[in-house]
């Protein structure tokens, strides 16, 4: 019996925490009024959005330094113009408080996942 009120406790408590994937052409997220669509670039969420965090990264996915190899200095080149990637990672709050974490591909936006925040009834008045 204790096992199972303890599987049920960390479902509830892994699903609090779940982000779902939003659609922005659909729903409507705004950062200074401004209403965040799918063509929305990571500097105007920068610009307008609060407490924003951006991680970059560059993917390599073809050429001498594809993946990370060891010893790659002695593997000679394979791709003389390798593809990259530009990876962003956008995490940041809406004007409704909603927490999003977008993703962007070469400056394109990928996908967005989203945390509604619940507000009590005092705060709605």
């Amino acid at each position: 019996m204790r096992k199972i009120l303890m599987i049920l406790t960390m479902m509830g408590v892994s699903s609090t925490f779940a982000m779902t994937k939003v659609d922005l052409s659909q729903q409507k997220f705004t950062c200074k009024g401004v209403k965040l669509t799918d063509s929305t670039t990571s500097a105007i969420i920068s610009q307008n959005c609060k407490n924003v965090k951006v991680r970059t990264d560059k993917q390599i996915t073809s050429g001498h330094n594809a993946g990370d190899l060891r010893g790659s200095d002695l593997i000679e080149e394979d791709d003389t113009d390798p593809t990259v990637a530009n990876l962003q990672k956008v995490s940041f709050y809406t004007d409704d408080g909603s927490h999003l974490k977008c993703y962007y591909r070469n400056d394109k936006l990928y996908k967005c996942k989203a945390k509604k925040t619940t507000t009590n009834s005092s705060q709605a008045k």
